[in-house]
């Protein structure tokens, strides 16, 4: 357990260098000389018009019926590719104006760079415009204010040329407003039945009062009794027992075996309910609630596979982080709504009905308290406490009882009331 736990604590920890770079001093403490490197390291060229692409990347560079495409490929049918596609938008999910009317014109090829330097961008720009022949200033995507320089040969007025690809800012972490229709709809079903279980629950309390009055007052009687009988039962008892010090060995066995399979007899406890129609209401709601969920789910998960729209992650902002930020508590609320509903399944029909006297009744409802046998075998100190947790538990939630509805009929000629429970009939 111990070197689980030292592996677990080694999992979270994260070391970074805080006081050097890394590869940026030899062993003898002298700078790095840079290196040579090849490979596409020109940024993307942003355009306004792809008449203002270098030669050979516009248009021209595309084969025969085909044009450049907002995604910086060459199509027959530009029409069917997403604005999101576009590399001008540096993969923001709301792009700035300023973006909307810019289109990328095509990679530049492979090249090699001498003593390359990743962050002196400006000297990587200045050596794939002196490359493909590229005249002008050309600002870096965001720098929308900054003066524009075109060639002396261009045929457009007042275009627009910009760096982006790898020189993109960092797109902004789009959160979720929770004014969205999406989120209304949520929080008003969540909120309309919240408001449904409350008004029941204050409903069936009052229209419960004499039934727990009537308990109360039969708890107290039977208490009182008990206390007031104590002394001549304690005095019966000890004449039974001088009585019963000159019976036989076999039938003091009889009797013993006799009191004891009547101890082991378990008892059931019954309580009649009869339906309302409050209470159906708010039975349907849960019911609606529990399919709701699994539905709700299985939206999200049909969002992050891109079935409810053109694109994946369409109802987090294209964001798939926030996707799974939102997917995460979803599913728990789920799982714990549902557990609840299966822990207390035998009770939650009964619980939108009214309680009253089995002879009110159209339902009773009987518990019976489930006998456990214990084997008298040693445990360790994590078994028993695992036991006992389970044991709180089940006490807690009343899960150690076994518990059926039986519906109270009614025979055919005496009309005698009778409900039938584990192949026994009984009657009043």
């Amino acid at each position: 357990m111990l070197i689980l736990w030292k592996v677990f604590l080694i999992g979270l920890v994260t070391a970074k260098p805080q006081f050097n770079s890394v590869n940026k001093y030899d062993a003898h403490g002298n700078l790095c000389p840079l290196r040579t490197r090849t490979g596409n390291l020109c940024p993307q060229l942003c355009v306004s018009d792809v008449q203002l692409c270098p030669s050979g990347l516009g248009d021209d560079g595309c084969p025969d019926g085909q044009h450049l495409c907002i995604d910086g490929s060459c199509s027959g049918a530009c029409g069917d590719i997403p604005a999101r596609k576009n590399p001008c938008g540096c993969s923001f999910q709301y792009p700035p104006e300023q973006s909307k009317d810019l289109k990328p014109c095509m990679a530049f090829p492979v090249v090699t760079i001498d003593q390359y330097d990743p962050n002196n961008i400006g000297k990587t720009t200045e050596f794939c415009s002196d490359k493909f022949n590229i005249s002008g200033e050309i600002p870096f995507w965001g720098q929308w204010s900054a003066t524009q320089k075109l060639p002396e040969n261009a045929t457009v007025d007042n275009g627009r040329r910009f760096w982006s690809g790898s020189e993109c800012p960092s797109a902004p972490k789009y959160r979720y407003t929770y004014d969205e229709p999406l989120w209304i709809g949520v929080f008003s079903c969540v909120g309309a039945e919240a408001l449904i279980l409350l008004l029941w629950v204050s409903y069936k309390f009052l229209r419960e009062n004499s039934v727990r009055r009537m308990r109360h007052r039969e708890s107290g009687f039977k208490a009182a009794t008990a206390k007031t009988m104590a002394p001549a039962a304690a005095d019966v008892s000890d004449k039974l027992e001088g009585k019963a010090q000159s019976l036989d060995d076999e039938s003091k066995t009889s009797k013993q075996s006799s009191s004891e399979s009547q101890d082991d007899e378990p008892v059931l406890q019954i309580k009649g309910f009869k339906n309302d129609f409050l209470g159906w209401i708010g039975f349907i709601s849960v019911l609606l609630v529990s399919v709701g969920w699994i539905v709700w789910i299985g939206f999200w998960i049909g969002d992050y596979y891109g079935t409810l729209g053109a694109e994946p992650d369409t109802l987090s902002h294209y964001n798939s982080v926030l996707l799974d930020e939102t997917i995460i508590p979803i599913w728990i609320f789920a799982v714990c709504w549902l557990v609840v509903c299966c822990q207390f399944q035998k009770r939650i029909r009964n619980f939108f009905r009214i309680e009253c006297l089995p002879s009110e009744g159209t339902y009773v409802q009987i518990e019976r308290e489930l006998q456990e046998i214990k084997v008298g075998v040693k445990a360790s100190k994590l078994v028993a406490f695992a036991k006992r947790v389970e044991e709180g538990f089940s006490r807690l939630t009343r899960a150690n009882f076994h518990v059926q509805t039986c519906k109270i009929e009614r025979t055919p000629h005496t009309k005698r009331r009778y409900f039938n429970y584990m192949c026994t009939q009984y009657d009043w």
